[in-house]
């Protein structure tokens, strides 16, 4: 046999594999209600190899026939949109492949009258691959999806409640602490930002501590700043107080005497200023701690700390600390700690606290309590399980357990003295069997209480019966609603995991945007959900835009080959899937969006002009229920006799024990065998809304792909594919939003009116956090992030706090 005989038979039988892969999976998905499509090309394939094989020229035309119809296909199942490229990979990278080897002179050299049909397969490739490149090249075209947003007719805005919150400065996490999240600094804008340096990077040593076993070490903490210093803490909790100019410490806190050994959250998110009234007096008649810093521990203490110095207060609590496990009753060590900064108003602070998810039945209470600034003591107390919530409790009494917490931030309208809670529901999150009327009325919810008295004023739910991890991640901000007669309704715009954006009276809780109750698909009749304690219906704010817009699709799969993405199809056809909503089942439940949410606890921002800028991610999981009697096998899930306290913690990581309720859950990431999402992307975007109106600006692809890859690995590819977020962002004055988050480690910066990447650089970690921006000394503009990472994300840990200024003589 000749050479070039040899080598068409070898492309034959290659030809012939990849027929047979595809057809052995084609058979699998046929089998389980798929597409029958990739048995046929399996078929074609087949048939392809074996005619190379035998050295026959209409080889070539069958393929350039089969290629055709892989194109026509693809594009049917895909449409035509800023995704296709990303979208139509799986279904044409092999047979790409194949095709441009054939078109190679040794493929069809030697076999009569195969040139013209082996060329003209290679070059229809090439004009696809053309085409490809161009639809990529005109994403920030078609990133409008909706177009120009005009103007309201009668001229009025949405826009933010007046604040006496002095320009330069940061005071608080989302600035305001009605959480407007926007600066009104607009030294840099879209015509300098390009000229953006670092101007200082401070490392705290946390690194030097790092708990490596804990997959929530890290920090995504938002620094504050008042006059210039700026306040932060650190991934172990430690409390940093920095010249705001030049990042240089002042002094550090570390806390001492507290086991922090077995947290289940070793991260902090930020703390809180408090300045006392100017007739205060410390203990001792001096001025110490008139100016305070308020902060979480890792653990279940709450510090307050002298601005100036850094030393604790010595009249605030017991030795400077208030203690949150009193009242509590039993709790084992790191089952209580603050994942939130505390919110300080008008004298008081106010405290929620996060828990163990999906440990037991009877974890620590959810109670919300209000605390003494200066004293420390408490003020009044919340706990829903109790007939009169605020009910002072009798000697020895407990709050209630296991009842709806609140771990993400808390919101307050200082002029009304209101703080409004977002509520997270009763764990074990995933079955709700034992949950009491309270747990179900009140969890999920946004609550409204006399930040005085802590007397509730009204209550609204976004999500009944939640089995999903639906928690509301963070409080409302505050927003001045027109009221079509020239003036404004007080309101409140609520994000949340679900991806709906709720606009309410922030006086009343009455809807100020149409919510609608829809029916939602309920569990498979298998006997878990007989008993008809599943919502039928679900809150929807349809006149606000929706994230995701539509459920899920078998063609929505997604892969790296044909074969990968097949077995997603797969697990998409065995799986539970009814469309949003769908309860974790037996079966195995895709669970879309899921406790990761569409939005979480960065919340979106807010700009005076009535626009909202929101990241929104779309990562499905895949929910399994466990029969206990099945569930308790170690090592994944330790067994439990039911005496005591349930052995500690997690288990297997995505295995949940959820001790003393019926079911365990294994949840994991709907990923690929290769470890890549099974859903095709985008996986992350932000998005432009203007919020009276309801409509998108623009919509854009956050991050790309050069830290993401088959099993993880970091390709240094920058392609606009988008990764998922943690982090939120900020708007300014300069018309520019800047955000970091991303699983690329980098911090963008957007032009706010068309969604263009005016700006990035790379971080030394994950920037899993939301920025500050505040003016320093000097008369100049920073932007500062911190850089922490965050292990479940797959960035990079660190200690790091950045700072980005112009230079000190700008360009011009």
């Amino acid at each position: 046999m000749k050479r070039t005989n040899r080598l068409a038979v070898v492309m034959g039988v290659a030809t012939v594999i990849f027929g047979l892969l595809l057809l052995t999976e084609g058979i699998w998905l046929t089998r389980v209600g798929g597409t029958p499509a990739y048995l046929i090309g399996g078929l074609g394939y087949l048939l392809v190899g074996g005619l190379l094989i035998a050295r026959r020229g209409i080889a070539f035309w069958l393929h350039l026939l089969l290629f055709g119809a892989v194109i026509v296909w693809s594009f049917a199942e895909t449409g035509f949109n800023q995704w296709t490229v990303f979208t139509a990979i799986p279904r044409l990278d092999m047979t790409l492949l194949i095709a441009l080897l054939l078109m190679l002179p040794w493929a069809w050299r030697g076999i009569a009258s195969a040139k013209t049909p082996a060329l003209t397969s290679g070059l229809a490739s090439l004009a696809l691959i053309v085409v490809g490149i161009g639809v990529m090249l005109s994403m920030p075209w078609i990133s409008h999806p909706d177009g120009p947003v005009a103007d309201n007719d009668n001229g009025e805005h949405v826009t933010l409640p007046a604040t006496s919150v002095d320009p330069g400065d940061w005071p608080s996490w989302g600035r305001t602490k009605g959480q407007s999240r926007f600066s009104p600094l607009d030294q840099i804008n879209t015509d300098n930002v390009a000229q953006l340096q670092k101007a200082w990077t401070y490392r705290s040593g946390d690194m030097n501590h790092a708990y490596d076993e804990s997959p929530h070490w890290g920090s995504e903490a938002t620094p504050i700043k008042i006059g210039n210093t700026a306040y932060t803490c650190t991934p172990n909790a430690w409390v940093v107080a920095l010249d705001a100019t030049t990042g240089k410490q002042k002094w550090k806190f570390k806390p001492t005497g507290i086991d922090d050994s077995v947290n289940n959250f070793v991260n902090c998110r930020g703390v809180a200023y408090y300045k006392a009234p100017a007739d205060y007096q410390a203990p001792d008649g001096s001025q110490m701690c008139a100016t305070r810093i308020i902060a979480p521990t890792m653990g279940r203490y709450v510090v307050a700390l002298d601005a100036k110095t850094g030393k604790k207060c010595p009249g605030f609590g017991t030795n400077g600390m208030i203690d949150l496990s009193q009242n509590i009753g039993p709790m084992k060590p790191g089952t209580l700690v603050q994942t939130s900064a505390p919110l300080v108003m008008n004298g008081r602070v106010y405290t929620g606290g996060n828990v163990f998810d999906n440990w037991y039945w009877g974890e620590p209470s959810g109670v919300v309590r209000a605390w003494d600034a200066v004293t420390g003591q408490l003020v009044w107390h919340w706990d829903l399980g109790k007939a009169n919530p605020t009910a002072p409790l009798a000697e020895g009494e407990i709050y209630t357990p296991s009842t709806p917490n609140v771990w993400g931030r808390i919101s307050g309208d200082e002029d009304n003295d209101i703080v409004y809670l977002p509520t997270g529901n009763a764990t074990p999150d995933y079955f709700g069997d034992k949950r009491r009327p309270f747990d179900d009325a009140y969890s999920g919810s946004i609550v409204a209480l006399n930040a005085k008295t802590g007397e509730e004023l009204w209550h609204f739910q976004e999500a009944h019966t939640d089995l999903w991890d639906f928690d509301i991640p963070i409080g409302p901000s505050l927003v001045q609603w027109p009221d079509r007669h020239g003036g404004h309704t007080p309101a409140l715009v609520s994000t949340n995991k679900r991806g709906q954006v709720f606009v309410l009276n922030r006086l009343t809780g009455e809807p100020i945007k149409r919510v609608v109750e829809q029916p939602v698909p309920g569990g498979p009749e298998d006997g878990v959900y007989d008993k008809g304690w599943l919502s039928k219906t679900q809150p929807y704010s349809p006149d606000e835009p929706q994230f995701p817009k539509r459920d899920l699709r078998a063609t929505d799969m997604w892969g790296a080959t044909p074969f990968d993405q097949m077995w997603c199809r797969v697990r998409f056809q065995q799986s539970y899937y009814k469309g949003d909503f769908t309860p974790p089942t037996r079966q195995g439940s895709i669970m879309f969006p899921t406790f990761d949410g569409t939005s979480d606890w960065y919340g979106a921002s807010f700009s005076p002009d009535g626009e909202m800028n929101i990241v929104a991610n779309y990562l499905p999981f895949i929910g399994t229920l466990i029969p206990r009697d099945e569930a308790d096998h170690p090592p994944a899930i330790q067994r439990w006799d039911g005496k005591g306290m349930p052995p500690d913690g997690y288990g297997g990581g995505t295995w949940k024990p959820q001790y003393g309720l019926a079911y365990a859950i294994h949840l994991h990431p709907f990923l690929s065998p290769i470890k890549m999402p099974c859903n095709a992307p985008p996986w992350a975007t932000i998005n432009q809304i203007d919020l009276a109106s309801g409509k998108t600006k623009w919509r854009a692809p956050l991050g790309n792909s050069r830290h993401t890859g088959p099993f993880n690995f970091k390709q240094n590819l920058p392609l606009p594919s988008s990764v998922p977020d943690l982090g939120g962002g900020v708007m300014t004055a300069g018309g520019l939003t800047f955000i970091a988050g991303t699983a690329d480690n980098m911090l963008r910066a957007y032009d706010t009116q068309t969604g263009k990447v005016l700006w990035s650089t790379y971080l030394p970690a994950g920037g899993q956090a939301n920025p500050s921006i505040y003016r320093g000394a000097d008369g100049r503009e920073y932007v500062v992030i911190t850089a922490g990472g965050h292990q479940p994300l797959g960035t990079y840990r660190g200690d790091y706090t950045i700072a980005f200024a112009l230079p000190d003589k700008p360009s011009t």
